[in-house]
C-alpha cells in the first residue's frame, strides 16, 4: 500500500503518546496485551495457572490479534478452550471479523462441534425467511444445518411486509402503527434500520405521534460543563501530571464562572513548587478577586477536603450542589447546562452500580475512575421508550415486535455491498446484518420499503425476494 509506510509512522508516534499519558484506547488494550503475552512468556504460563479454563461467547467478532492472544493462554492444551459461535451472525469484518476465523479454530485447535439449531425466541414463519435468507451465503460453514423453530406456530400478522411511496410515508406509518398499540405493546417494539439517517427519521416521526424514542449510542464523556468539571477534578486527584484533564477542567470552569485560568502559569507553578497541577490550578483561581463566595468556598473547602480524605461522594454532592445555585443564575456559556439534569441521575445510577458492582465493599477513587472510563454516560432507556437501533446495536437483544425499515438497494445491502456484487464478502455480510436484524423478533416482524429514499428512487432489496417474499 502507498501509504502504509507512513501510516506506521503515525501510528507509532500514536502510541508513544498514549505510554507518555499513561493512557490506552481499545485497540491498544489488545495491542499491549499480545507484546506483554509474546514479550513474557512466564505472564502465559501464570494465566494458564490461574484460568484452568477459558469460556470466548460471540467468537465471531474476534479480530486476528485477539485470536492470537486466545492462542498463546490456551496452547498447548486447547482441552481448556470452549467457544460459542455463529457465522451467520458475523457482522463485524470492517473490525477485523471474518468466516476464516472459525475455520483456523477448527485447524489449530481440532475442536469438536456441537450444533445448537433449536431457535426458542422467533415465530416458525420467521425462522422460514431467516433460513431462506442466509442459505444464499457461499461461506457458511460446511454441514452447517438450518434454524429450526422450537415456538409453536401464531396466529395474526406474524410477518407483514408493506410498500411506501416515500421514505416519509414509510417512517410515519411505522410511528402510527406503534403508537396505536397498548402501552405494554408500544414497550415490547423496536425499529431496526441499516442506518442512522433513517432511524433519525423514525425517532422524529415516533416522537410527533407522541410516543417516546431511545437511541442506542454510547456517550464516553460528560457533556454538561457541572459533570465535565467534577471528572476532571477526580481525574486530576487520582493522577496529579494529567494535563489533559486539567485542560478540561479549565474550559468547564471558564463556562460556569466565566473566569479563564491559563495553562502555562499553573504547569509553572507546579514545576517550580513542586505541587500536583490541581493544587496549583486552585492556587492560580484563589487570586481572582472576582471568584463568588459559594465558589471560593467549594473549591477552598470542598477540593481540599477531596485532595486530604479521597472522599469523592462528599466533593461530588457539594460541587453539583454547587452547580444547581450556579444554574439559577447568568452563565457566561448558556449551553453550559445542557444535559445537567440528565447527567446528574446518570451519576447516581452509574455510582450506585458500581457500588452494587463490588458487593457493598468501599471503591476507591482509583476503581471508580476506572469503571466510569468503561461505561457509556448515556441514560439508562425509560421503561416506556421505544429503542430505535441500528443492527449493529441490536445484536445480541430480543424484541416483541420489530419494525425493519429501509429495505431498499443501497440501504440493506448497503450500497458498497452493491458496488462490490452479489457474491462479494460484502454483500454477504450485509445478507448476515438483515438475518440478525429479523432473528432479534420474538411475536411478529414488519417489514418496509419505499420507492423514494431521502429523494432517491430505490429499488426493492433483493434480500426479500431471497427470503421468498413476493413483492
Amino acid at each position: 500500500m502507498e501509504n502504509a509506510t507512513p501510516l506506521a509512522r503515525v501510528y507509532a508516534d500514536y502510541r508513544e503518546a498514549l505510554r507518555k499519558t499513561n493512557a490506552l484506547d481499545f485497540p491498544s488494550l489488545i495491542a499491549e496485551s499480545l507484546d506483554l503475552l509474546t514479550q513474557y512468556p512466564f505472564l502465559v504460563k501464570h494465566i494458564r495457572k490461574v484460568f484452568k479454563h477459558i469460556l470466548v461467547d460471540e467468537f465471531q467478532d474476534t479480530n486476528h490479534s485477539q485470536y492470537q492472544i486466545l492462542s498463546l493462554i490456551t496452547k498447548p492444551d486447547p482441552s481448556t478452550l470452549f467457544v460459542v459461535a455463529d457465522d451467520d451472525q458475523i457482522i463485524y469484518q470492517w473490525n477485523g471479523a471474518s468466516p476464516k476465523r472459525i475455520q483456523a479454530l477448527r485447524d489449530d485447535f481440532c475442536v469438536s462441534e456441537l450444533q445448537l439449531p433449536e431457535n426458542y425466541r422467533c415465530p416458525p414463519l420467521v425462522i422460514e425467511l431467516a433460513n431462506a435468507l442466509i442459505e444464499k451465503n457461499l461461506n457458511r460453514s460446511a454441514g452447517k444445518k438450518p434454524l429450526k423453530a422450537v415456538k409453536q406456530g401464531e396466529s395474526g400478522d406474524v410477518v407483514r411486509v408493506l410498500h411506501f411511496k416515500t421514505v416519509d410515508e414509510e417512517a410515519g406509518w411505522i410511528a402510527q402503527d406503534i403508537s396505536q398499540r397498548n402501552p405494554d405493546g408500544r414497550k415490547n417494539c423496536a425499529v431496526l434500520a441499516r442506518t442512522k439517517k433513517l432511524l433519525d427519521l423514525a425517532g422524529r416521526k415516533l416522537e410527533e405521534a407522541g410516543v417516546p424514542v431511545y437511541y442506542a449510542a454510547r456517550k464516553d464523556e460528560f457533556n454538561s460543563a457541572p459533570l465535565r468539571m467534577l471528572h476532571a477534578i477526580l481525574r486530576l486527584v487520582n493522577a496529579k501530571e494529567d494535563k489533559q484533564s486539567l485542560a478540561r477542567l479549565s474550559k468547564a470552569f471558564y463556562e460556569l464562572e466565566g473566569i479563564s485560568i491559563e495553562l502555562a502559569p499553573v504547569l509553572s507553578r507546579a514545576s517550580a513548587d513542586g505541587k500536583d497541577l490541581l493544587r496549583s490550578w486552585l492556587d492560580e483561581v484563589k487570586r481572582r478577586d472576582a471568584l463568588e463566595v459559594q465558589t471560593r468556598q467549594l473549591l477552598d473547602t470542598g477540593i481540599k477536603s477531596l485532595l486530604n480524605s479521597l472522599n469523592y461522594r462528599d466533593f461530588a454532592e457539594s460541587l453539583l450542589k454547587w452547580a444547581e445555585v450556579c444554574q439559577q443564575t447568568s452563565r457566561p456559556d448558556e449551553n453550559a447546562f445542557n444535559e445537567f439534569e440528565e447527567e446528574r441521575e446518570v451519576w447516581k445510577i452509574l455510582l450506585a452500580e458500581i457500588t452494587k458492582k463490588f458487593e457493598g465493599e468501599d471503591v476507591s477513587l482509583h476503581q471508580l475512575l476506572h469503571e466510569l472510563d468503561l461505561t457509556s454516560k448515556a441514560r439508562p432507556k425509560p421503561a416506556e421508550a421505544v429503542p430505535c437501533f441500528t443492527i449493529h446495536a441490536s445484536k445480541g437483544m430480543e424484541f416483541g415486535h420489530v419494525y425493519l425499515m429501509g429495505l431498499v438497494e443501497d440501504q440493506l445491502p448497503s450500497w458498497a455491498a452493491v458496488k462490490k456484487g452479489d457474491n462479494s464478502l460484502e454483500m454477504q455480510e450485509e445478507r448476515r446484518n438483515c438475518f440478525v436484524a429479523i432473528t432479534r423478533a420474538q411475536e411478529s416482524l414488519t417489514l418496509t420499503f419505499s420507492t423514494k429514499v431521502f429523494g432517491w428512487v430505490k429499488q426493492p432489496s433483493r434480500f426479500l425476494g431471497e427470503m421468498g417474499i413476493e413483492l
